[in-house]
């Protein structure tokens, strides 16, 4: 009879804890129009945004982020100067908000580290996204892999060629279905490690 109430105690604590995983106050809650002005303020206390699989509140409900709030964030960080990581995983992010993005990464030269992953970016949100990548030299982490569709082949082949312009980028997830694609990539990246490699030497 020990165990069995023993047994029954432990499915009861369990429970609980999964309840509370799903509570509204253990969920990454946002009020997006006062985020996106505290971003747009260089709020000096913001210096890290992470915003994966972020709820809003709406007439007392919890609703998942949208691809219309991705855009408010990234156009309040094209003036902003202050924050450095930047994480929008799982949120509902389109093509649409991802060239919303490609916008900061031209305009912004704070920003070190963005994450994309787990989304809905096709292929011209992709594309739009490594374009920027020509004329960013902040960025040194890019993650956009896990999105709801393939990237297609074309886009693919054309990421490791884009690329060849950038010498900052070192960390770059993206999901590539060839072999050569991956290979091609990594020559770049390894490049981008070795001249950054080179640059801390020589500031020593």
């Amino acid at each position: 009879e020990k165990k069995k109430r023993k047994g029954k105690i432990k499915r009861k604590e369990k429970k609980k804890k999964k309840g509370e995983k799903m509570s509204s106050d253990t969920a990454n809650q946002v009020n997006i129009d006062e985020l996106a002005a505290r971003i747009s303020s260089n709020d000096a206390t913001l210096t890290k945004l992470t915003l994966n699989s972020y709820v809003t509140i709406e007439n007392g409900k919890m609703v998942a982020g949208t691809a219309e709030n991705a855009v408010k964030i990234a156009e309040a960080l094209t003036v902003n100067n202050v924050i450095t990581e930047v994480a929008l995983s799982n949120s509902n992010v389109n093509s649409l908000a991802a060239q919303a993005f490609a916008d900061v990464l031209v305009r912004n030269n704070t920003i070190t580290s963005l994450n994309l992953e787990t989304n809905a970016i096709g292929g011209e949100g992709i594309t739009a996204l490594i374009q920027a990548l020509t004329q960013n030299q902040t960025l040194t982490e890019l993650k956009i892999t896990n999105q709801r569709q393939q990237i297609p082949s074309d886009v693919a082949q054309s990421i490791p060629t884009i690329l060849e312009a950038n010498q900052t980028i070192l960390k770059l997830a993206v999901s590539l279905r060839e072999q050569t694609h991956r290979n091609s990539l990594d020559k770049i990246l390894f490049r981008n490690k070795d001249i950054a490699r080179r640059n801390r030497v020589g500031k020593k």
